[in-house]
């Protein structure tokens, strides 16, 4: 409920008209000083409980005029779901929670050393009850699932999915080792927790995720679970079992290796194509940063999901991102994603790990000037040509049903990159 309300700011202050000496926030238009947002918003919070003389415990008025908000929505936004509880219910609820362990992730290409993250974690026993039934920290799950679902039209994506199958615990014990918290079966704690039956390691989205989407009037096809990292043995089989697709990023692929998992023309209807992520460089930053081995080892596996002949010309930052995005278009997968730094070709990054900046960048408030710029520069998604390469890889037969629409297209990108020359000049030097 916080979280939504954060995203409402300006409309509670609308509703309540509290005071403003609690309105400080310095509005960087491409930042956000989000420890900033904490500060103010709780007090905020406070009072409107009390302008409001709500009937009712401060809580119950967050969420009241949360699900307010949410119902009045109308956009199908997609909600997000952090893989760590709100700490306010941890504070609440400490019982609910494994004693002495974290999450975090084993070793893995990106750290050579296990990262704990410091959040905590259900507590299984909490979780189910012995004839089966969801016990209070299964309840409590199913409750966040819900405040976040409620009003979000477009679907649920969840951080870290695997935190929902089998996550892997950080001991603050160092005389105890670490491990998954589901399979770790010679643990001298975990191993209670060890399920035998392959088919229980899909019981937190049978019993926990898939009931509060039904309620919520999504299916899980509507779920975009986020499953990059180390996964555990299990991820596969589950999300089989309840076919649900992977998040493909094109940036992570192996060009060389025509069938490495991120090969979005390998991609199955179910999946989610995407060109990169929060945690990754935008497309041009991508392909700005490569040597030239992998320039053209990118470029030549382009080429051939879009059925070009391959010249040296296309190792350039610019053919590279058209061709990215027309393969994006062109992969069998059902949905696809692009973050806004992609999009608009603006430079930045929202998370780098080790930088203090993280999470604060925004979209730049003069993000359509910044946008046809880069259009016209190759550097910005420019959907009638995507569109246009990704009708064209899908072969010939393909491509001459369609050839007429493709031509439309063209002709619509000439007469939009005529617009923007046009209007480029003026940009430059406005009239005053």
């Amino acid at each position: 409920s916080r979280i939504f309300f954060l995203e409402k700011f300006d409309e509670l202050i609308k509703a309540h008209k509290y005071s403003k000496k609690y309105y400080s926030i310095q509005k960087n238009p491409v930042k956000i000083d989000f420890a900033q947002v904490e500060k103010a918003y709780d007090d905020l919070l406070h009072e409107a409980y009390r302008k409001a003389k709500f009937k009712g415990t401060f809580d119950a008025f967050v969420d009241q005029q949360a699900q307010r908000f949410a119902t009045k929505n109308q956009h199908p936004y997609i909600a997000d779901l952090q893989v760590h509880i709100p700490h306010d219910i941890v504070e609440k609820n400490p019982d609910a929670f494994l004693p002495n362990f974290t999450l975090g992730t084993p070793p893995n290409v990106l750290s050579s050393q296990a990262r704990n993250w410091g959040f905590p974690v259900f507590n299984p026993e909490k979780i189910w009850t012995k004839d089966g039934k969801l016990a209070k920290a299964g309840r409590l799950w199913q409750s966040v699932l819900r405040q976040t679902i409620q009003g979000a039209k477009g679907g649920l994506r969840i951080d870290h999915f695997i935190g929902f199958i089998n996550p892997y615990v950080i001991s603050k014990d160092p005389n105890i080792p670490n491990g998954r918290l589901y399979s770790s079966y010679d643990h001298p704690i975990l191993k209670k927790y060890a399920w035998k039956n392959q088919k229980d390691f899909g019981k937190i989205i049978q019993d926990i995720v898939l009931p509060v989407m039904k309620e919520c009037g999504l299916s899980l096809k509507d779920l975009y679970p986020e499953d990059i990292g180390s996964r555990p043995e299990q991820m596969d089989e589950v999300m089989k079992r309840f076919s649900l697709g992977r998040l493909l990023v094109a940036e992570f692929k192996e060009p060389n290796d025509p069938n490495h998992l991120y090969q979005l023309m390998k991609a199955q209807p179910e999946d989610i194509a995407a060109l990169d992520t929060h945690d990754t460089p935008s497309i041009q930053m991508f392909f700005d940063g490569l040597d030239d081995a992998h320039r053209f080892a990118f470029a030549q596996n382009l080429a051939q999901s879009l059925r070009f002949h391959y010249n040296d010309s296309l190792k350039s930052t610019e053919q590279l991102t058209r061709m990215q995005w027309g393969e994006l278009m062109a992969s069998p997968a059902e949905r696809v994603q692009g973050f806004f730094t992609s999009w608009t070709g603006q430079v930045g990054r929202y998370n780098q790990p080790g930088n203090p900046e993280k999470w604060m960048l925004r979209c730049v408030p003069d993000f359509e000037k910044l946008y046809f710029k880069n259009l016209h520069c190759g550097r910005a998604f420019n959907p009638l040509d995507a569109i246009a390469l990704a009708i064209y890889a899908r072969g010939n037969d393909f491509y001459d049903k369609h050839k007429d629409f493709v031509a439309q297209l063209r002709q619509k990108e000439e007469e939009l990159k005529g617009c923007i020359q046009q209007w480029l000049p003026y940009q430059n030097n406005p009239i005053p």
